[in-house]
Parts: C-alpha cells; structure tokens; sequence
C-alpha cells in the first residue's frame, strides 16, 4: 500500500478488461437499432461505474498530498484533468465530427450542413453535457462520461482536502447510498445518461459519477486506515491466498453479468442488480487496491502497463464507433465481420490519438530543454 497508486498492474489489466466490455457493449447496444439480435454485452455500460470507482480513488490520493486551498485544488485539479484529456478529447472530437459528417453525406441525410452541426457541438467541446444542454449535433456521444467526471470533481476535491479522513471514511459511502438511493427510483438509470431521472431534476449521468467516485473515494480510505493496514500486515499466506482466490472468483462473477446473454426480441433487459454490481466491483477493488496481487516479472508488468495505458486513449477512441457505424450497419455482412471492422476502427484510431498526444508531449519536453540550455549558455 505504500506503492505509488498509479503502478499497480492488477488496475491496469482491470483497465483493458473493461475497455473490451464498453466497446463491445457500444457495438452490440448500438447494432441492435438495426437488427435485433441476441445481446452478449448488454450490461457492459458497467464499465464506466468501474472507471468512475477508480477516478474517485485516485482523486482522494491526489487531493490528501495537497496543502494547497480546498476550494483552489478544486479547480486546479479540474484543469490537470482537462489538461490530461485535452489532446485525445479534442482530436477525436474533431476526427468524429469529420467522420459523421462524411458519412451523413455518404448516405443522404439532410443533417449535414458542417457549419450548424459546428455551433450545435459547443455544449461537447465545452462539457456542458450534464449541465443539461443537449440540443446538438452527436460528434462524441461519450462526453457526458468526462463532463460528469469534471463536475464531480470539482464538488467532491474540496471536501476531501479540508476534512480528509472524516470525509472519505463517513461522509463518501453516504453520499454513494444516497445517490444510489436516487437512482434506485428508476431502475433503468444507466441507459440513456444524459436524460432526467424520473420526476427530478437530476441528470442520470452525473448522478452515477457522484455515487461512483464516491464510493471510490471510500475505498481509498478504507484501504489507507489504520485497522486495514493492521490486518493486511498481520495476514499469513494462507489468507492471502484465499483472498486473492475470492476476489478473482468476484471478478468473474462481475464480468459474467456484464457479458449474460439477452434476447431483445422477447424480453427488457434486467436492470435491477446494477446496483448490487457496482458494490461487488467497490469490494472486489479494496484487494487491488492495496496491492494483494503484485506482478514481479518486468516484461509482463510493462506489457500490462501498455494495455493499460491504450485503454485510456482507447476510452476516446471508441467514439470512431458512432461516426461510422450507420454506414457499416448498412453495409450487407454478417454481424460478427461488421463487429471486426468497427473493432479495427477502434484500434487504428486509438493508436492514433496515443501517437499524437506522444507526439506533442515530446515536442513540449524538447522545448523546454532547449529554452533551459539557452538560459544556461544567456
């Protein structure tokens, strides 16, 4: 546990795991508005609850190293995370909407005037999605994700630096029962995000960030206290191992309901265990996070990490998805060769945005040491 939280290798593979669920889930969800089908991954907008647990993690770490303002840090660390997505957000953005546009006029619909469809995308350029602007044209349907993260952010980062332990410990899982209690009114909250929950005022979306991160924030205290520390140190071998055997077994279980088949043509699908689902993921990470399983082989470590890191350029890329999909979907083949080239799409735009955002980072990098050495020689 005394590990730098950003290096554990068991989250990174966790990462890709659930980057497979929520494009797989974006494919299959989305087929079904042309062809009904049986549902592999209809329960794989999980994935983002899993995204959200471990953002409010990392964002209680963050924010207990700070000495800075409560309320400063709030907006400072909204901006770092801003800072952090803005040349993968921004380019797929612009790729999507070229790519939408494209395809609209490749198949004749009237909604192709790049100039409107331009100002209509402000709320997503802006992420004013979960501030309930909605009128628009659907470039990046995956922006309320990051605009509910920002939001979050900033209302939960001060209360974590200015009451600290009291916060993550007592305050987090009320607010996560509480939020989740909201949602509990309607069952079907995960789908549609960006929608009202019923007679509220309150967005799904932001809603299930609040109750997420969270809980995620509680995870972080609970494995940082002292009676945890106590007990892991104090664990033999035997517990670990039944530890880690039980948390694999719970992540099985967790993947399977995300994955449980489910035939549209005759039944809704079963929503009323999400809850349940993202509590089991809550349970399944305290291990995880306090680093139960270690990987000491360097080469699978750093191949672990590199999975990791193309799922968070592939939680943009994954939005190629709804530029292309209605001219693939058209397109006359089997589903599973129409999955294929959607799934190639993905990863060829993913690897794109990964070898940009490198890119301009290096360039930054060049720049300041040569700025740095012409001081040194001035």
């Amino acid at each position: 546990m005394s590990k730098n939280s950003h290096n554990n290798s068991a989250v990174e593979l966790l990462r890709f795991v659930f980057f497979l669920l929520i494009v797989s889930y974006h494919f299959s969800s989305h087929y079904l508005y042309f062809d009904e089908s049986i549902n592999l991954f209809c329960r794989g907008y999980l994935a983002d609850d899993f995204f959200f647990l471990i953002t409010g993690f990392y964002l209680a770490h963050t924010a207990l190293k700070t000495d800075k303002n409560p309320i400063i840090f709030g907006f400072s660390s909204a901006f770092e995370r801003i800072k952090k997505i803005a040349i993968p957000y921004y380019l797929s953005w612009f790729l999507c909407f070229i790519g939408k546009n494209y395809v609209n006029v490749l198949l004749g619909s009237e909604d192709n005037n790049i100039f409107d469809n331009f100002m209509n995308s402000f709320y997503e350029l802006f992420f004013l999605k979960m501030f309930g602007f909605q009128k628009g044209f659907y470039s990046n349907v995956l922006s309320w994700f990051f605009s509910a993260v920002l939001i979050v952010s900033l209302i939960i980062s001060p209360l974590i630096v200015k009451f600290k332990k009291t916060f993550l410990l007592y305050v987090a899982p009320v607010i996560a029962f509480a939020a989740y209690g909201i949602l509990s009114l309607d069952y079907d909250y995960l789908h549609s995000p960006s929608q009202l929950i019923q007679n509220t005022f309150l967005m799904r979306g932001l809603v299930r960030a609040f109750a997420a991160m969270s809980l995620g924030c509680f995870i972080y205290g609970f494995v940082n206290s002292e009676l945890f520390k106590k007990w892991f140190s104090a664990s033999s071998k035997r517990r670990l191992f039944l530890l880690k055997t039980g948390d694999v077994i719970l992540w099985g279980l967790i993947v399977i309901y995300c994955i449980y088949p489910h035939d549209t043509k005759f039944d809704e699908i079963i929503t009323q265990y999400d809850f349940l689902c993202v509590f089991a993921m809550a349970i399944a990470l305290i291990p995880v996070m306090a680093y139960v399983f270690v990987v000491e082989n360097k080469a699978l470590k750093g191949a672990i990490r590199v999975l990791g890191r193309f799922s968070f350029y592939g939680y943009f890329g994954q939005a190629v998805i709804y530029a292309v999909d209605q001219a693939v979907y058209q397109y006359p083949a089997r589903a599973e060769f129409k999955f294929l080239i959607l799934f190639v799409c993905v990863i060829v735009f993913t690897m794109m945005l990964w070898a940009v955002d490198i890119l301009v980072h290096k360039h930054k990098e060049l720049k300041a040491y040569l700025q740095s050495a012409g001081r040194e020689q001035s």
